[in-house]
């Protein structure tokens, strides 16, 4: 498994179950993982999706977690998931996007120094 595959790995295991995941490149600068599930949660559109979080991970991210002994890679990872969710904790999925529009997007940021600081 590559490292990149690692950390979207971390992330999805603090997801809902059944949540869907997408990839957007980003320049050269990383990528963004996009992630949204079923709400469930009305009647009249039972495929809505909740809001879409659209999580930043860096390039520098991916390409210093080679450079760490396995012990702080795994510490790293740990501290990914606790991130994640702890932003879980916060994040309010429902919205009242009309149906055909886009859910909205809230966007979330690795940054290096939080992981490996």
């Amino acid at each position: 498994m590559t490292i990149a595959e690692s950390v979207i790995s971390e992330i999805m295991r603090q997801m809902p179950q059944g949540a869907d995941k997408y990839l957007v490149p980003t320049g050269g600068d990383g990528f963004k993982l996009c992630i949204h599930w079923k709400l469930n949660s009305d009647p009249e559109r039972p495929n809505k999706y909740s809001k879409t979080i659209a999580i930043q991970v860096p390039r520098e991210l991916i390409e210093d977690f080679p450079g760490y002994p396995e012990n702080m890679q795994k510490h790293a990872l740990a501290k990914i998931g606790t991130y994640i969710q702890d932003k879980l904790k916060a994040f309010d999925p429902n919205h009242d996007s009309p149906r055909g529009v886009p859910e909205p997007v809230e966007h979330w940021a690795l940054l290096v120094e939080n992981i490996f600081g």
